[in-house]
């Protein structure tokens, strides 16, 4: 996973949410989930530490 630009399915851009010290080799998105409110979702991936909560903004 490379600090510059993590990208998944369509168009979902997760650079900068986690630490420099969390990227690890592998490391990947690799779930994400709705839930109640506007475009937000809850995000884990590969090597991650936790699940995220997040709010989807428009490109």
């Amino acid at each position: 996973m490379h600090r510059s630009r993590h990208r998944s399915g369509d168009g979902i851009d997760t650079s900068g949410l986690l630490r420099d010290d969390e990227l690890v080799p592998g490391a990947a998105l690799n779930d994400i989930a709705p839930v109640p409110g506007p475009r937000q979702f809850l995000i884990t991936g590969k090597f991650w530490s936790g699940i995220l909560r997040v709010a989807l903004a428009p490109a």
